[in-house]
């Protein structure tokens, strides 16, 4: 498992336990209020026998993560909360929908076909290609379909 190896060194990583990393920062006129507003996330910690270096692991997604990734928001264009955890490079539109439409494809989530049906008539490409061919592997239940390209 990718915990156990150093990615430093390639020495054995010990497990230190759970804990929870405040979130928030220090401001310069609201001190430390933005911590108490922001919660903590948990995280597991590894540590290298050989060079000393911790790792870090989630534990779980936050809640504005779990919400960002809705196969229905996104279909729908709603990218930009994705932004503050992929970055603003990836997190374009059609780029967006784009996978979104693939994970719905090989999900194959026939509740999703209204929103994919009309990202497939209406976005630009790759949602679009994306789209046609979730709802054609939708539609078919064929396990093999592949997206052209």
């Amino acid at each position: 498992m990718e915990r156990e190896i150093c990615l430093r060194c390639g020495g054995e990583m010990l497990y230190i336990g759970q804990e929870k990393l405040q979130l928030g920062q220090y401001g310069l006129l609201t001190g430390a209020w933005s911590n108490l507003f922001s919660g903590a996330l948990a995280v597991d910690i590894y540590c290298c026998k050989d060079c000393k270096k911790l790792e870090f692991y989630a534990v779980e997604p936050p809640e504005e993560l779990r919400r960002a990734l809705s196969l229905k928001a996104l279909l729908q264009g709603e990218y930009k909360p994705l932004a503050p955890f992929i970055g603003a490079n990836y997190a374009r539109r059609n780029r967006v929908m784009g996978r979104a439409a693939l994970v719905a494809g090989n999900l194959r989530d026939a509740s999703l076909l209204p929103l994919l049906q009309k990202v497939a008539e209406s976005e630009a490409s790759p949602a679009r290609e994306h789209a046609a061919w979730a709802t054609q592997r939708i539609m078919a239940g064929d396990r093999e379909a592949r997206p052209e390209g």
